[in-house]
């Protein structure tokens, strides 16, 4: 359940009042979204640690409906009966395109590099 709302609220889209309470697998998609709580579960279950202490490359979306590549991690902290999480979050659109025009540089790069490049130079010159 989100308790806590600030930072994320501009990159999610949601208004603060509009997300307390509810439980934190509404910022992301699908298979995540159904996923989610069954993650938690076998961590808390198990002992074993997938999701808390771990960052993760995965998908949020906002409140219209876009989806985005996020970093997320989750933290644990413990205090007398009470175990809370924090999760924190780190847009990753900006390097998941340079990630997607990375080919097309090197395509462009090997191309430059070549003799036809070398060519279509000195007759353009």
């Amino acid at each position: 359940m989100i308790r806590s709302f600030r930072a994320a609220a501009a990159l999610i889209g949601y208004r603060r009042d509009e997300v307390i309470g509810e439980n934190v697998k509404i910022l992301t998609p699908e298979p995540y979204r159904s996923e989610h709580d069954g993650y938690v579960d076998n961590d808390l279950r198990t002992g074993e640690k997938r999701i808390i202490g771990y960052s993760r490359l995965v998908k949020a979306v906002t409140k219209d409906g876009a989806v985005f590549p996020i970093a997320r991690s989750v933290g644990e902290a413990r205090s007398k009966n009470r175990r809370m999480f924090t999760g924190f979050v780190r847009d990753l659109t900006s390097r998941q395109k340079m990630e997607d025009e990375l080919p097309q540089c090197r395509k462009w790069r090997r191309w430059a590099n070549s003799p036809a490049a070398s060519c279509a130079t000195s007759t353009i010159s």
